[in-house]
């Protein structure tokens, strides 16, 4: 009986091992299908981001430029021309990585076009946005943005920051004027009534940008912070 126990045990442990191996290759077989499913949605998701951003005019006085990390951004812009010759425009940050913060951007970015259409303040505009969010957005997530309108009639600018970095006002003289947010982010307070600020552009730039740029290493392998980004920007304008 034990030699027959014996021989029995061998050859389960025989057995054993293809089985082992087999139910192996299925489950990395099963883990490569599921990441080559998520690896093809990401790719969609993040040519459906490319499709929301406007394209590119030469010779026009809005530039923006979106370079995401990875292969979906949280970040976005838009801008568009209003039939009195003013330009739209806006920035959002969406908190969050990956498709949830995707989806929100597609999301965020689509009220604030709606809701900039019809020339509305930018307080209005962003407040109009902010309750549209609050009702739909996941708790905890929430977007960072900034909304105005430029004249070139007038070089005016009039604008309405929600938790958004601060904008820098770069002089014609060389001077800069840092913008700061004096509202919470988009989606946290259902019923905020956000300020809009007015600022005159006189031969000037308005810089505008996410932690994305302030994140930046530079050579030391530290962040660059605001200061490096005005550093970035008088090399620019020198």
């Amino acid at each position: 009986l034990d030699t027959e126990q014996r021989v029995f045990e061998t050859m389960l442990r025989l057995l054993a091992v293809p089985t082992a191996l087999a139910l192996n290759n299925a489950r990395l077989t099963r883990e490569l299908v599921e990441q080559n499913r998520i690896k093809r949605e990401f790719q969609l998701a993040r040519q459906m981001q490319k499709t929301l951003l406007p394209t590119r005019r030469r010779d026009f006085p809005v530039v923006a430029l979106n370079l995401p990390a990875r292969e979906i951004s949280g970040d976005f812009y838009d801008y568009f021309e209003l039939p009195d010759g003013r330009i739209a425009f806006c920035l959002g940050d969406v908190a969050g990585k990956g498709m949830d913060a995707a989806l929100l951007m597609v999301r965020a970015s689509s009220c604030l076009r709606w809701a900039g259409k019809d020339g509305t303040p930018p307080g209005a505009w962003l407040a109009k946005v902010n309750r549209e969010l609050a009702d739909t957005v996941t708790r905890g997530m929430f977007v960072c943005a900034v909304a105005g309108y430029y004249d070139p009639q007038t070089s005016m600018i009039e604008l309405a920051n929600a938790g958004f970095p601060p904008l820098l006002l770069r002089r014609a003289e060389g001077s800069m004027r840092e913008l700061r947010a004096d509202g919470p982010p988009l989606g946290i307070l259902g019923d905020y009534a956000y300020e809009t600020q007015q600022l005159a552009l006189a031969g000037g730039s308005l810089y505008g940008f996410s932690d994305g740029v302030t994140d930046v290493r530079g050579p030391e392998r530290r962040p660059i912070g605001s200061e490096g980004v005005r550093a970035l920007i008088h090399r620019g304008s020198a």
